[in-house]
């Protein structure tokens, strides 16, 4: 299996980074895409890594925050073929990220479906989309504080309501060696989220993950957003885990980052705009 970061916050010379995430996998002859990024940037950094989005077999939208879905419309009107999958709630789900100043849409905009809709092949539940390729919602409990804390809200009528982040599904590569894990922003948490594929999968040691892990603050990449101590706490829980390599930027933000590597050491690596990662 090969990764390619598309889009991502950080990214070498010459490569657009944005604050969002786009990663391109090859995998036994097929071609996938994960998350299109906020915009178009996923898009211009493929083709100067030469590769050729009207290729892509098949795409996955993780969850409707808009950082993840902006480039949407424009891989559908790109790419002729892909099927995307998203799940159920993620169509329709008016995600909002509210802070004391200010009030923010950041949800999937309706004519990006709309225009769009035969595409789409919407998930509920754990499902094996493809064979040996699963998307899994959240299991873990308590999800609404998770997203409160973080400031993230669903519009529901005229009420604003904490994110339970029911929208939000992981997607799995069950390979022969083991799970291949891709979060995107684990907003359950990045531990809860592999115990919930161990669930799924029983037996499986998770081989890799792929995932921001949403400890920055609202404030952005360079805050925290929960004690540090929190931070290390989580580090145990995955070490405990047995994860086989972890892979992680975007969300986790550079103090979260900092914090991890001095407990996970080479188990963690950052995957930053125009990073490969062969496994």
């Amino acid at each position: 299996m090969k990764i390619t970061v598309l889009a991502e916050n950080k990214g070498r010379d010459g490569l657009t980074a944005e604050h969002g995430l786009s990663l391109y996998v090859e995998h036994e002859g097929k071609k996938y895409l994960i998350d299109t990024g906020a915009g178009d940037a996923f898009y211009r950094n493929a083709q100067l890594l030469d590769i050729d989005l009207r290729d892509v077999d098949a795409a996955f939208i993780s969850h409707a925050h808009n950082d993840h879905a902006g480039g949407l419309a424009f891989f559908l009107s790109w790419n002729k073929k892909a099927r995307v999958f998203m799940g159920a709630e993620a169509a329709s789900a008016s995600c909002w990220k509210i802070q004391p100043d200010s009030e923010t849409f950041i949800g999937i905009p309706e004519h990006f479906i709309s225009s769009f809709e035969q595409r789409y092949s919407f998930v509920e539940g754990a499902n094996e989309v493809l064979p040996r390729i699963w998307m899994l919602p959240h299991s873990t409990p308590g999800l609404a504080q998770r997203g409160k804390r973080a400031c993230l809200f669903v519009k529901n009528g005229e009420d604003f309501v904490p994110d339970d982040f029911s929208h939000e599904y992981t997607v799995v590569f069950d390979t022969d060696e083991g799970t291949v894990v891709f979060s995107s922003c684990s907003h359950a948490g990045a531990d809860n989220v592999v115990k919930e594929v161990m669930e799924a999968l029983p037996g499986k040691k998770v081989r890799a993950f792929f995932g921001g892990f949403h400890v920055m603050g609202p404030g952005g990449v360079e805050t925290l957003g929960m004690p540090e101590s929190e931070v290390r706490e989580l580090a145990d829980s995955l070490r405990s885990l047995d994860i086989g390599k972890i892979y992680t930027g975007h969300c986790t933000g550079d103090p979260g980052f900092a914090i991890l590597k001095d407990e996970l050491g080479d188990a963690l690596s950052y995957m930053s705009t125009g990073t490969v990662i062969e496994i």
